[in-house]
């Protein structure tokens, strides 16, 4: 059985099927009331709502979420084996432009170069 979780404004873009979702419950000046509680995995996100897995704690329900004066605080933790992004080919071309009349100082650019294939 999935739960679906809705929420009374827009979520956070970053959240996509596959991340975590956790939630504590708060007092009225913000303060952790709990112990943070991993509620599942996300199956499924709407503009304002998530659908988390059946993986959800057993003692757990959404009547109790919403019952509340104070409503939870909801955290994701992102998938860290979907989510590793760099660089990836055999070349970049970068372009770096400033918008000032006068004279720019650029400070520093990085990279991250390593041979992929030989």
């Amino acid at each position: 059985m999935a739960d679906r979780i809705n929420f009374s404004q827009q979520i956070n873009d970053s959240v996509q099927i596959g991340d975590n979702l956790y939630f504590v419950s708060v007092n009225s000046l913000g303060e952790s009331t709990g112990s943070v509680t991993e509620l599942g995995l996300i199956t499924d996100v709407g503009d304002n709502f998530v659908v988390i897995d059946a993986s959800a704690p057993a003692n757990f329900t959404l009547a109790e979420i919403e019952s509340g004066s104070i409503p939870p605080l909801f955290m994701f933790r992102k998938n860290n084996q979907a989510n590793v992004s760099t660089l990836v080919g055999y070349f970049a071309d970068v372009t770096m432009t400033g918008d000032s009349s006068g004279r720019l100082e650029l400070f520093n650019v990085g990279s991250e170069v390593f041979v992929s294939s030989k």
